[in-house]
């Protein structure tokens, strides 16, 4: 995730938190500020005095390969606004074959359930699609929701893997040219009740 994008989505998360008590447009007394500070304080009603684990604890649990994929790169990103924090790390692993990984790991606690509404809506759902091409569901993995997709172009599949783990970490693990199994099995690596333990 990158800071930039971070930054996006907590704007994002806390103007959806104003909900309908944000300020009428046609206010003379209304003004963004007002609004934003409402935001504010909505989020950090539903979450509490939350403390993000630092994205460098976070790192601590990417592994060094994928399914013989060496990681090659890693980003953290630690971004505050508002009085509120989510911290993230992404490991990046790619064989010169071709085949890619990205895990994601993001704690978004301090949004609550604002944002866990934002950024992982479709836990809050059920649903299996499959086409042709690929497909789309919902399920349990380890005790936890997830999301999981797999595409096929020709030769070329991509998948995904999202799990949302004690309610405030949200692990997203993408691969392309693999198959699901190698990512349920990064996935498994990342000792995610390990990670429900840290919240």
């Amino acid at each position: 995730m990158a800071r930039s994008s971070a930054l996006t989505l907590l704007f994002t998360l806390a103007v959806t938190a104003c909900g309908d008590d944000a300020p009428a447009e046609d206010s003379s007394t209304a003004t963004m500020g007002e609004a934003m500070q409402q935001a504010t304080e909505a989020i950090r009603q539903q979450a509490g005095d939350v403390e993000p684990v630092s994205a460098e604890a976070l790192q601590d649990r990417l592994p060094a390969d994928v399914g013989g994929i060496e990681r090659v790169d890693v980003e953290r990103t630690s971004t505050g606004a508002m009085g509120m924090q989510i911290s993230a790390v992404v490991g990046h692993y790619r064989k010169t074959d071709g085949r890619q990984v990205t895990i994601v790991i993001s704690d978004i606690g301090g949004m609550g359930a604002t944002g866990m509404m934002g950024a992982a809506a479709w836990a809050m759902t059920d649903f299996d699609r499959t086409t042709d091409t690929g497909y789309e569901r919902t399920g349990r993995f380890e005790g936890f929701k997830v999301m999981e997709s797999l595409s096929r172009e020709g030769s070329r599949v991509r998948t995904q893997l999202a799990i949302v783990v004690g309610e405030r970490f949200i692990v997203q693990l993408e691969g392309r040219g693999v198959d699901m199994d190698v990512l349920r099995d990064a996935a498994k690596g990342l000792d995610l009740r390990g990670l429900a333990r840290m919240s």
